[in-house]
């Protein structure tokens, strides 16, 4: 279970790469046991800024931050756009 210190932590990366804290019930809704495990966090964390909006470059950021630290987070299998080609507006 995490504390008031592990979500400190967590707002710590967040305030780093200029994205806003965790929302009480964003933190409630973290699958995250403690926060020892840097691979983790950022799972954690991408999952949280993927769900708040995916245009901004805040998840390019925390990948950054992390792959900084020496993370060995796999790149992603498939690039994700909001853009619609083809369709009418």
């Amino acid at each position: 279970m995490l504390d008031a210190e592990d979500r400190q932590t967590l707002d710590d990366v967040l305030s780093f790469i200029g994205a806003e804290s965790l929302t009480d019930d964003e933190f409630a809704d973290l699958e995250l046991d403690d926060v020892s495990n840097d691979l983790d966090n950022y799972n954690a964390l991408v999952a949280v800024l993927v769900n708040r909006d995916s245009v901004s470059d805040t998840s390019d950021r925390l990948f950054d931050y992390y792959k900084a630290k020496g993370v060995e987070i796999p790149e992603p299998e498939v690039a994700k756009s909001n853009i619609l080609v083809g369709g009418e507006l």
